[in-house]
Parts: C-alpha cells; sequence; structure tokens
C-alpha cells in the first residue's frame, strides 16, 4: 500500500517535470537596424556680394592667454553684419 501510494503521488509530479522538459522557450532578438544621418550643408545664396573686410583697431589683450579673432561678416536675413574682433581665451590643456 505504501509503495502504491508513493508511486501514486510521485506520478503527477513526474509528469509535470517531464512536460516541463518537453518545452523550450527561445527569445528572439531582432537587432535595432543602426541609422545614420549626416546634416545636409547649408548652401547659402546671395545676391549681394560681401563686403571687404573692415580694419580694427585691436585692443591691448588681458594677458597672455588671450588669442585676437579677427571681426568677420555674417549673413543674416539677406543683409551682411559685422561682428567686431574680440580676445578670446586660449584652451590650456
Amino acid at each position: 500500500m505504501l509503495k502504491t501510494t508513493l508511486i501514486l503521488g510521485t506520478a503527477p509530479i513526474a509528469a509535470l517535470v517531464l512536460a516541463g522538459c518537453g518545452h523550450t522557450t527561445r527569445e528572439v532578438v531582432t537587432p535595432v537596424p543602426v541609422v545614420t544621418t549626416t546634416q545636409p550643408a547649408v548652401i547659402i545664396a546671395s545676391n549681394t556680394v560681401m563686403p571687404a573686410p573692415r580694419v580694427e583697431v585691436r585692443p591691448p589683450a588681458p594677458s597672455t592667454d588671450y588669442v585676437w579673432q579677427r571681426g568677420y561678416w555674417m549673413l543674416v536675413n539677406g543683409q551682411y553684419e559685422w561682428v567686431p574682433g574680440h580676445w578670446e581665451g586660449k584652451i590650456i590643456n
């Protein structure tokens, strides 16, 4: 009787274990495509000719850690505007 109870009690557990072994789960991983985009070149078309650079008087440098950045013309809404030169701090590593 004990043997029969043991066999009958373990049979459902064995069935569950074997059922679990028969089923395999696979994880499907789909790689995300890498999309690289580059910004298009900005082309500014203007019918006006850029003016000649202005002559600037360079003030004394604040210290030897500064470099002079010359002024330049910048096109804003179809009109050239002068951006004056200035002293800019050097990048020191």
